[in-house]
């Protein structure tokens, strides 16, 4: 476990990488978090090498497939309200 202090910074390093990230990412944000805790359990941590971890997983993290299907039904649920005149030859 870590001390209070050492998850403050972790949170801190966290958001500062996910910062762009769509909150209800959550599959990007367990990701990032995991490489993360993973590095901050090495000797060696550093917050700026924590931030390059997370800044890595972050271009690797999984979809969020549920959020892509959520803003997918939420694109269609526009266009089927458009009324948009039928193209007549």
């Amino acid at each position: 476990m870590f001390d209070a202090e050492t998850r403050e910074l972790l949170r801190a390093v966290l958001d500062e990488v996910c910062g762009n990230a769509d909150e209800y990412q959550n599959a990007t944000r367990a990701h990032v978090t995991s490489e993360i805790l993973g590095a901050a359990g090495q000797e060696s941590a550093i917050i700026d090498h924590l931030r390059e971890v997370g800044r890595a997983a972050l271009k690797t993290a999984p979809c969020d497939v549920a959020l892509m299907c959520a803003k997918k039904d939420a694109v269609n649920g526009v266009f089927a309200r458009l009324s948009l005149p039928s193209r007549q030859k």
